[in-house]
């Protein structure tokens, strides 16, 4: 089947041709939908990473503003220039759907189950339309950016989302203060043009990344290796088992032992 798309100036793209002329680019709609100029640098960050919640955010232990003052100590130091990063847009309900169930989609429409698993018993008195667009948005739209950062790190070699890394998320299941399972999403999406493709997860956080473990237990194209903190959240048994590296440190581990 030969699919085509169309350009601004309305004119028929056939993408099978596209795909040949760009044998070494990714070319999926994501990467058509943003512009990519010769001074683009596979960066991606959007000030909608960000999440308030008139404050009440600083209740939560997770620190939900991190992405912009990354973003802004590396423009300071001349590292970044915003004007030359690519901007992300969220995931439709469609490619939400490569991962997540739709039963799993169904709950997120409850203020009480959304609390849960953001681990924030105060969200359930609120209206499931302010979650959304106060927490669920931003989450999603950092999602989309880890989607395209994948496919430009396969254009450009290299590639960074400021935002994402939700962990704790799996299919059917959200928790930890992660909601979608950006990671799975981002590997599913390359593997509809490359089905046999080979990702090495290395997870460095403090907690075990139990969403992407339980998602690819059994897929002999991932390879996992996890660092985290032991004992300690989520110590997911069922999870553990998927992992390849199982890197467990103690509290109190010092730098130099970490680092070797």
């Amino acid at each position: 089947n030969i699919k085509f798309m169309y350009s601004r100036n309305n004119e028929p793209i056939n993408e099978r041709e596209i795909l040949i002329k760009k044998k070494n680019e990714y070319t999926s709609e994501l990467l058509s939908e943003i512009v990519i100029s010769d001074d683009t640098i596979p960066i991606v960050y959007s000030d909608r990473y960000n999440i308030t919640a008139c404050g009440c955010e600083k209740f939560h232990p997770f620190d939900s503003q991190k992405y912009g003052r990354v973003f802004r100590q590396l423009e300071s130091k001349g590292l970044i220039d915003k004007r030359r990063i690519v901007k992300p847009r969220s995931p439709t309900k469609e490619e939400l759907l490569l991962v997540h169930t739709p039963e799993y989609l169904h709950r997120l429409e409850d203020s009480k189950r959304v609390a849960s698993i953001l681990e924030f018993p105060f969200a359930a008195c609120l209206p499931i339309s302010w979650i959304k667009y106060l927490i669920l948005t931003p989450m999603l739209v950092a999602t989309g950016g880890t989607m395209i950062a994948a496919q430009l790190a396969l254009k450009y070699g290299w590639s960074i989302n400021l935002g994402g890394g939700y962990h704790h998320a799996s299919a059917n299941l959200g928790s930890g203060f992660c909601v979608y399972a950006d990671i799975t999403l981002a590997i599913k999406k390359l593997r509809l043009t490359r089905p046999n493709l080979k990702v090495f997860i290395i997870d460095l956080d403090a907690h075990q990344g139990n969403g992407p473990e339980r998602d690819f237990k059994g897929d002999k194209n991932i390879c996992i290796m996890d660092m985290y903190s032991y004992p300690n959240y989520p110590d997911d048994a069922y999870a553990n088992t998927a992992i390849d590296v199982n890197i467990r440190l103690m509290a109190g581990t010092e730098d130099e032992v970490l680092i070797n």
